[in-house]
């Protein structure tokens, strides 16, 4: 004799499987970001070229000055600091003000700000190199 309960089970199942896709695909706010519409916040948005010259510009220039840091960091250390201060950055100021006052020597107020942001970034990569957390080790 057929089971009437089988039955419903695997239309139940079968309607919850196609619910969870459909809500999914259509539903979920989980899309990628169309690079035509900035839908990030303004203050959080710095092209990708202006991050990577920021890094790259960063270290070199900390290895050029032989700041005291690169004696305990290796190369991709001292990045992973300048990375952070730029991430301490982008959540204070926006794209178009780090773009149009960041670009040459640096204020007062904007040499301080960007020493405290390297004195806390330095803190924090030799924090995460002292537990082992810092280039898979």
């Amino acid at each position: 004799m057929i089971d009437p309960f089988n039955q419903f089970k695997r239309i139940a199942f079968f309607l919850l499987v196609f619910s969870l896709l459909i809500y999914t695909l259509f539903v979920s706010s989980t899309r990628a970001h169309d690079n035509n519409t900035k839908t990030l916040p303004p203050m959080f948005y710095y092209p990708s070229a202006a991050v990577y010259g920021f890094v790259d510009e960063c270290w070199k220039t900390m290895e050029g000055m032989n700041h005291p840091i690169i004696n305990d960091l290796w190369p991709d250390e001292v990045q992973t600091v300048c990375g952070c201060v730029l991430d301490q950055m982008r959540t204070t100021i926006p794209w178009p003000a780090f773009r149009d006052s960041w670009g040459g020597d640096l204020d007062p107020v904007q040499s301080q700000m960007a020493g405290g942001w390297t004195n806390y970034c330095i803190m924090k990569v030799l924090e995460m190199k002292e537990k082992g957390k810092l280039n898979g080790s």
